[in-house]
């Protein structure tokens, strides 16, 4: 018994160290997705440490603290599949069928698929499935599904994790003024901003009001479905709701988020921190640029604006650029949250695919020796 007790406190320790290496890169920089990973393996073994510890002292309330933590899981991972794959049909049927559209009831059919398979493998069923096949082919089929459940279970386990940085950095505190808000673009109707975009406009006019910025800049190109720049839209539609309160500025050049971020950096740097702190009168050059006058610089202060589901990528991108600029996220209807976040989510896994394909070759490697042997 002690040498038992001896191992999960060894866990626990391993937990608490990975937690407060997690709270350390929050505290650092909220915008790492990465963090996430850090927070939730140390929060998971940390608590199956103290599960072990209280068994230790009350048996009862240790196994309550263990199995609670399975059970509570394992439902919960079958609920959200479900709704998951009801979200997804419903959004098919009324927008119509595509691959964003389809990622919901993707992952709600492939979650789902694996707590089924977890379930028959436990089950007398499936030992007796077993008992009338060759040794060889159990042993394969075996292997199979347990290459499934890991993987499912290992792109699950960065879902949720990416889900709780993205949760967390919502709710980090940020600065209290700024010189500048910039509202990233997200597709138009004919002329007029979409329901979405003009949620992510409002965003910015609010925080633009409330933190003393005298500018927004409306980052958006002109894609080829549409008849004007997405910049020159969201334009017209701050005008038509704040007047002339705020100095609108138009990036009209970007096509992706980064681009966003980088063209966005690049204008607001002609412009200077002190001239839009004083909200200067815009000036055009030959080129066709805004400039303001540029007395004394000093770091600019600049908040970003987008949908609430697009916030932690957005932060990440401008991690990277090396942008001090905070994200902030305005409200998505309901029923539209998993299709985005998942996109978003697909998205970060892609710029990291050559990690994930790493970690899914070893699983596959080692589930493959397994059946080797």
């Amino acid at each position: 018994m002690d040498e038992e007790l001896s191992r999960f406190l060894v866990v626990l320790a391993v937990g608490l160290i990975l937690l407060a290496w997690g709270l350390v890169r929050l505290v650092r920089d909220r915008r790492r997705a990465a963090t996430g990973l850090w927070l939730l393996a140390g929060g998971l073994l940390t608590w199956v440490g103290l599960a072990a510890l209280v068994s230790a002292v009350s048996p009862a309330l240790g196994l309550f603290m263990f199995y609670g933590l399975l059970i509570g899981g394992f439902l919960l991972v079958v609920g959200v599949s479900l709704a998951l794959i009801a979200n997804g049909y419903y959004v098919m049927m009324r927008y119509g069928v595509n691959l964003a559209r389809a990622l919901p009831l993707a992952a709600g059919l492939a979650t789902f698929a694996a707590t089924i398979l977890i379930v028959y493998i436990n089950s007398s069923a499936f030992v007796r499935a077993l008992e009338s096949a060759s040794p060889q082919t159990n042993l394969r089929v075996l292997a199979l599904a347990m290459w499934y459940i890991l993987v499912v279970g290992y792109v699950g386990f960065n879902l949720v994790a990416y889900a709780l940085q993205a949760w967390i950095h919502s709710l980090w505190p940020r600065e209290e003024r700024y010189d500048a808000v910039v509202v990233l673009g997200a597709g138009l109707i004919g002329e007029r901003v979409t329901p979405l975009l003009a949620g992510r406009l409002d965003r910015g006019i609010g925080i633009a009001r409330d933190a003393g910025a005298r500018v927004i800049v409306c980052s958006g190109g002109q894609g080829s479905d549409e008849v004007i720049s997405e910049a020159e839209a969201m334009s017209r539609y701050v005008h038509e709701v704040s007047g002339d309160k705020f100095t609108v500025l138009k990036e009209d050049r970007s096509t992706t988020t980064r681009e966003n971020l980088l063209f966005t950096r690049e204008l607001l740097e002609k412009v200077g921190a002190d001239a839009l702190a004083a909200g200067a009168d815009m000036v055009t050059t030959p080129e066709g640029d805004p400039e303001f006058s540029k007395p004394g610089e000093r770091p600019l202060r600049v908040a970003v604006a987008t949908s609430n589901f697009h916030a932690l990528r957005a932060g990440g991108l401008a991690r990277q650029l090396g942008l001090p600029w905070h994200v902030y996220g305005s409200p998505t209807a309901l029923y539209y949250i998993p299709t985005s976040f998942l996109r978003e989510f697909a998205a970060n896994m892609v710029f990291h695919w050559r990690l994930h394909a790493a970690v899914v070759g070893l699983l596959t490697l080692f589930i493959a020796l397994l059946a080797m042997m």
